[in-house]
This record gives structure tokens, sequence and C-alpha cells, in this order.
């Protein structure tokens, strides 16, 4: 048996001198004995040198961001570190060995001052199974560092070795970086950095499932109101419903009309006296099957939702004639045969590069207008431009400049400027909370011995609050069926008790606009339980509206109340009389 030399040793050996090899040495077996004469102490001073310059074999140690802590010593599987910047300061000697975990992720750079040295490294390598370990080279800001700057803008220190900074990752989402100031930060994840700061633009959506809530402190109840109110209150109609701006109920029947604004800009507003409902046939529950009559057109800024003529009939689009009249259905509420308030009488479609006007005609009407298509000269495309006694369309408010006028029936002279109150309100919105459903825009809280969020502090419900000028919404696309402002703090309090003690009082709407994304019966997706669920003593719903929240086959109620008694506001009012009690919702 012969066993090569080879290595440290062999290579070194023969560079010094110390074994003059022709060939190279063999060893023989036993049954071939080596013959040693001269050559015994330089083999002994060989063997010596070899051991010197073998590897030294030096600590393993182990990291493991998922199931390591940098108290532990690091030097088992089972008690590895666990983050790059305790690798950092450690001191390591040639031989070590550092391994990382495979699967894990570090947010850090790995930089190490200590040395190996020629032919004992510092090895830096994995262990375990999987994926190979991530060291992303980022700097993970710690969660307690960010502090609110305003609004939506947040900043959080960063080391000062980071001058520049061109990538940041939110969770899974990369952000933009924009120019640095915080009026750059306008959309989610915008982000700059800045004197050793990183700005970021985060909205973080309400993980409740409240929006404003009204509070209650004090077991006392109050002598006057807490009013919330907008800015621009004084630009808003005085003692009229807002939006329609309502005829008081004691005038004739043929001088009572009734306004519809429901979107409160005067973009899309109609009025009727004695409004009718016709069926085309039986039965009358479906389809296109019904003409609205008595209604008078006074303005529309909308969009078709099919093509002209239609191609390939749909649920929403059955008409694929080319000729008659055919209902178009749009995407704010619908535009009657006779219009007022324009004196061509004519209304304005344009899309697809093309601009024409056409005359409404009679005919189920119910989703939008109803059109001669025998009378255009130009097809359309879903998405055309509907105008009428505005400017615009798609229901911008863009009649700021343009208020067209119109005559009411009672002969009023009037114009759409006139009913544009949206301009002037405050906006309360519900929004998409973590569960992904919509939270409750308005609250009051609850009494606290009943154990129902969102609870007061005090052992009742909010009292004395008038709230007014307020465009109070839900979310567009919300489908949690939630109400839209809730003042039922007694769940748990039986009507058989006659307990109210604990209810909300003294609770007064004025001049509120209250409603869903249903801008046609066509066009909305909220489901909304109760746009007012009013548990109140002592309560008022003033000069206010509620549209937009009816849906097609869904129950839904405008305001709903089995325990409440409605009073007078006096201890709320500014001066104006109690006889607005009367006056039409």
């Amino acid at each position: 048996m012969v066993e090569r030399i080879s290595g440290c040793w062999g290579t070194a050996a023969k560079r010094m001198g110390i074994l003059q090899l022709r060939n190279d040495v063999r060893f023989a077996n036993a049954i071939s004995p080596f013959r040693m004469t001269r050559f015994r102490n330089l083999l002994r001073m060989a063997v010596l040198f070899a051991a010197a310059c073998a590897p030294v074999f030096g600590t393993t140690y182990y990291v493991s961001s998922s199931s390591g802590s940098d108290s532990n010593s690091g030097t088992s599987t089972t008690a590895a570190w666990e983050t790059i910047a305790h690798v950092n300061g450690q001191t390591f000697l040639p031989g070590d060995s550092i391994l990382f975990k495979r699967g894990d992720v570090w947010n850090e750079s790995l930089s190490t001052a200590s040395s190996g040295s020629s032919g004992n490294p510092i090895t830096f390598d994995a262990y375990g199974a999987g994926a190979a370990p991530n060291l992303t080279g980022y700097y993970a800001v710690p969660a307690t560092s960010w502090v609110k700057v305003t609004g939506n803008a947040w900043k959080a220190p960063v080391p000062s070795s980071y001058t520049t900074i061109n990538f940041c990752l939110f969770g899974s989402i990369w952000g933009q970086k924009v120019a640095a100031s915080t009026s750059n930060l306008t959309a989610q994840w915008d982000f700059y950095l800045a004197s050793g700061y990183v700005y970021v633009f985060a909205f973080t959506p309400n993980t409740s499932s409240y929006g404003l809530i009204l509070p209650q402190s004090s077991s006392s109840i109050a002598t006057s109101c807490i009013v919330l109110r907008s800015t621009a209150d004084s630009s808003l109609p005085a003692g009229r419903v807002v939006g329609t701006h309502g005829i008081q109920d004691n005038l004739a029947t043929s001088t009572d009309i009734l306004i519809r604004n429901p979107d409160a800009t005067g973009q899309n507003m109609y009025f009727a006296v004695g409004p009718t409902w016709t069926c085309t046939s039986s039965p009358c529950n479906s389809g296109n099957q019904a003409m609205l009559g008595g209604i008078t057109t006074v303005s529309a800024n909308t969009t078709t939702l099919c093509s002209i003529p239609q191609v390939g009939s749909t649920t929403l689009c059955p008409n694929t004639g080319t000729s008659g009249n055919v209902l178009v259905p749009l995407a704010n509420g619908y535009v009657s045969s006779t219009l007022g308030g324009s004196s061509s009488s004519v209304v304005t479609i344009s899309g697809g590069g093309n601009t024409e006007t056409f005359t409404p005609q009679s005919c189920p009407n119910q989703t939008g207008v109803c059109i001669n298509l025998s009378a255009l000269a130009h097809a359309y495309p879903a998405g055309a431009c509907i105008v009428y006694n505005t400017t615009g369309c798609g229901g911008a408010v863009t009649n700021g400049t343009s208020p067209f006028p119109f005559t009411l029936a009672n002969g009023t002279v009037t114009n759409t400027l006139a009913y544009n109150d949206l301009q002037y309100m405050w906006t309360m919105q519900s929004e998409q909370n973590g569960s992904g459903v919509g939270e409750q825009a308005l609250n009051g809280c609850n009494a606290s011995s009943t154990a129902s969020a969102p609870t007061c502090t005090a052992d009742r419900g909010p009292d004395h609050w008038l709230i007014e000028d307020a465009e109070i919404r839900m979310f567009p696309g919300n489908t949690g069926n939630q109400n839209l402002a809730t003042f039922n703090g007694v769940t748990t309090i039986s009507n058989s008790t006659g307990d109210t003690s604990k209810m909300a009082q003294g609770i007064h709407f004025d001049r509120d606009w209250l409603h869903g994304d249903w801008t046609s019966v066509a066009v909305g997706s909220n489901s909304i339980s109760d746009m007012l669920d009013a548990e109140i003593i002592s309560w008022s719903f003033m000069n206010s509206m509620i549209s937009q929240g009816l849906r097609p086959g869904g129950e839904h109620h405008g305001i709903y109340s089995t325990r409440a008694a409605a009073k007078d506001r006096s201890q709320c009012d500014r001066g104006r009389l109690d006889s607005n009690l009367r006056r039409r919702l």
C-alpha cells in the first residue's frame, strides 16, 4: 500500500530543502518495510513544520432572525444570535465560521471588522434547509421612531451614513420618491430624505367600525349645545332644506313643488308637481316597463352607461335597435321628456369625437333618458357625455361661474348655481376599516354600563350636540350593510323597563345631507341599513336631506327610531323659530 504525500507539508518541505525528492515519496506497507538512514532527523523536523502550517479550526456561530436572540451564546443552532447588527459588533478569530439560517431574512447589512489570516479565513455560510439566507441591506426603521409632522405626513431618523434613499419598502409596497418638501407628500407612501430623516405620507385606515364618535364624560345634563358647523355656514339657505330648498308645507298643492337635487350640486336636478308612475306592461315589476311622469328636468350632467346604438343585449343595456325611441341608462338619475330652464330645450351629447343635440322622448325612463335613435347623426360609445343646462360632464361641480337660469312651477325664478350647496358644506365620510368593510360615519357613544362599543366615559349617552351643514356619506363601494349614523346606546336596556336615563338626548341635525353612492337605480353599490338610527330623547332632523341610499331589491331605512322622542331644539337654536319644525324634510 502506498500513500502520496501532498498539501502543506510536502510542498513546504520540498521548498525548504528538508526533503530532496526526485519523485513522489512513497510509504511502503508492513510487507515492504521503509529503509530509513540519515533522513530520520530531517523527517522529524518536517513533521513539526507540517503541524505548524495546518489550518486552525475555530468556533462556529449560528444566526437566525426567526428563532435566535442576541442574548444567546450563538454557538449552537438552539442558541443562535438574531441580528446582523450583533454579528457586526463581534470580534472573530481566524478559522471562525458564521452560519446564517436558510429561509431567514435580515433587513440589514453585514460589515465586520474582524479578519482571518492566510490559509485561515473567517467563513460566512448557511445552515439548515430551504432558500438561501437573504440579507437585504435595508435599514429597518423602528415602529416607535415615527413622529407625526402634520396631517398624514410622518418622519423618522435614519443613520447618518444614509445620505441618499432611492427606495423605500412599506410592508409589501414600494414607495414613490418625491422632492424634499412636505407639500409633495400627497399620496400613500410618497417619501423623501432630508436632514437625517425619512419623511413619508401614511394614511392608516381605521381598524374599528366607528368614524366620528360624539363623547360623553359628564354625568350631568348640559344646558347648551356643542355645535359642529361649516365655516361657510352663512352661504347656505337659511331655514330651508339643504339641496332641495323645499317649500313650506302649508302652501297650496299646485305651488308646493317637489324639488330634487340628489347630489346637492344643482348639476342633476328636476322638479315635479304630482309625479306619476305608469306601467307600460304587466306585471310592472322589472325591466324597462315603467315611465315617470310629471317630472321637469332642470339640469343634467352625466354619462351614458351603454353605447348608442347598443351592440349585444345585456341586462343593463337591452336595447339593440338602430332606430326609434330607445332608453339609454345614465350614471346620474334620468332626464325627462319635459325640460325646464333652457330656451333651446335640447340636450347635448358628446363622445367619440362627435357632438350634437337631441330632444328627449317620452318612453319608459326610470333609469336614464329616452332618445330617438333615428334623429341622431352619429353613434356614441358608453361613457358619452350628456349635458343640459350645465357645463362640464360626469357630475363635476363646474357651474360655479355659470348660473344657468330656470323658472319653477310656482313662478320662482332661480338658477342652478343657487342649488350648489355642497361647496359650502363640510364632509364626514366613513372609511374602509381593516376588515375591508365600512365604518359608521357618525356615532354617539354608549353609556358605560351597557358595555357596548363605542362606550362613553360616563354612564349615559351624549347630550346636546348640534350638527350643521354636514355632508355625511358612506365610502363608495361599501356593501357591509352598516348604518351611516347611529345613536343606539341602549341595546342592553329593555323597552319594558322605561329606563331612558342612559340614552342620548338633545341631538339635533340642521341642513345636513346623508347619502350613499346610488346615483341612479342602475349605478351604485352601497348597502346601508339605516341612514340615521336615532334612539334619542329630544331630538330633531331639520332642513336636511337623505338621498342615494335606496338600492334595488334591498331593505333600507332613511330614519329608524323605536324608542326616541322628537322635540324642539330650543336649547340649541341660534335664534331661528321653532316653526322650522313644520318645514318639509
